[in-house]
């Protein structure tokens, strides 16, 4: 028995089928229009004339342009996927090619930990899974977002002074424990680790994007033979 999930690729009143999720062909339609606004990739637009063309798809809302293409393009009858024109061997994962545009899309706001945090910050207020790339760790859960680096030093709390000497200078100073202390310094260390991972990830969707907008310039998603 087919999973109930599925059905979610189904049309009922054309009793016809869809390889992947909607969504997955929202975003091809973006980062199609990203590839060709961009100056680093070149479309083979004859690739996409059952689109409708250049024109149609840079100025058309996905929604509208989804109704009168979708049949088309992407449907197939039960059971037989390669039929569809777009039939793609890729089967992509929703939230990481959100992701990946996404942080496209947000590339010049700052650099990766800005990109991330962004992101990041963006799922969160939408009530939408966060890729595991951009949360901190299982035992160690954190909005990473809410964290502030300046430099290479994290700014977490008014009351850690690096130089000993300096409590006696500081105004209102509060003596830690050496327990707090010991916690505030693991605190630290997660931290900067963290940020370490995500700007890594943050490369990784970059190169991600690349890849992406030029399979898409060559005509589908899947990388040209």
């Amino acid at each position: 028995m087919m999973s109930k999930s599925q059905y979610i690729k189904y049309d009922k009143p054309n009793k016809l089928w869809i390889q992947h999720r909607k969504v997955v062909y929202l975003y091809w339609f973006k980062f199609l229009q990203h590839a060709e606004r961009g100056d680093r990739y070149t479309v083979d637009w004859t690739k996409y004339q059952s689109w409708g063309g250049c024109e149609v798809v840079m100025e058309t809302k996905f929604d509208d342009w989804w109704k009168d293409y979708w049949k088309d393009l992407f449907a197939f009858a039960e059971g037989q996927p390669t039929n569809a024109p777009f039939y793609t061997k890729k089967k992509p994962e929703v939230i990481a090619m959100r992701t990946t545009l996404l942080v496209y899309g947000m590339r010049d706001i700052g650099d990766k930990w800005d990109v991330g945090c962004a992101v990041a910050r963006n799922e969160h207020n939408k009530g939408r899974p966060l890729a595991s790339s951009l949360q901190g760790e299982k035992d160690y859960p954190v909005n990473i977002w809410q964290l502030k680096f300046e430099g290479k030093k994290l700014i977490r709390d008014a009351n850690w002074i690096e130089n000993p000497d300096d409590v006696y200078n500081t105004p209102n100073f509060k003596q830690l424990k050496s327990d707090d202390v010991e916690q505030l310094s693991d605190e630290l260390y997660l931290n900067r680790l963290l940020k370490r991972r995500v700007q890594g990830y943050i490369s990784r969707y970059f190169k991600q994007a690349d890849e992406l907008m030029f399979n898409i310039s060559k005509g589908s998603l899947d990388a040209p033979d």
